[in-house]
């Protein structure tokens, strides 16, 4: 079980990138594409990580698709990529395509993708162990001597995929308004 976990995680912090560009014919855009859109957005995300102090320029990419989006995904600075959708891009003018690229840029620099995983990984494992102690509790042999410790494990199993549901929100909130803050 928690070698499989593990893998899971293992694969998420190196393909992770990938897979949330799956199934949106995604383009990467590099320093010497011809297409002059290409090019502003390139210049654009290398001006921002400069203004960033970031050490590496992460990939990017344009999503193929007509609803407004960006966002940034990677584990570190180094494996970082951006990416904007197509309809996002035809809407915004070149100083709001900056304070996008910033906001996403400001995700990568406060490592806000390797504090969310980390977040979602120890909530995850501690509804692992709840759930354990739950089982263990219901069918261990002396159910009775154990009563007030099966009914706090029970209010557990219960309460505790809200609060982390919760907690979760809150995290995910404050780190989009310190990626305002940021950029």
């Amino acid at each position: 079980f928690f070698a499989v976990s593990t893998l899971v995680i293992v694969l998420g912090i190196f393909f992770g990138s990938r897979a949330s560009l799956a199934g949106t014919g995604a383009v990467e855009v590099t320093a010497t594409d011809r297409d002059p859109a290409h090019k502003k957005l390139y210049n654009i995300v290398e001006e921002m990580k400069i203004a960033a102090s970031l050490r590496y320029m992460p990939k990017v990419y344009i999503l193929n698709v007509d609803y407004m989006n960006a966002f940034a995904s990677g584990y570190s600075e180094k494996s970082a990529m951006v990416a904007i959708t197509r309809g996002l891009m035809q809407k915004l003018n070149r100083a709001e395509l900056q304070a996008v690229m910033a906001h996403e840029l400001s995700h990568i620099r406060h490592h806000d993708i390797k504090l969310t995983l980390t977040a979602s990984v120890l909530s995850n494992l501690m509804l692992i162990a709840i759930d354990i102690l739950f089982w263990s509790a219901i069918f261990s042999s002396n159910r009775r001597e154990n009563n007030r410790l099966i009914w706090i494990v029970i209010l557990l199993r219960y309460a505790l995929p809200i609060i982390t549901m919760l907690l979760m929100l809150y995290l995910s909130r404050t780190r989009e308004y310190m990626a305002d803050a940021g950029c």
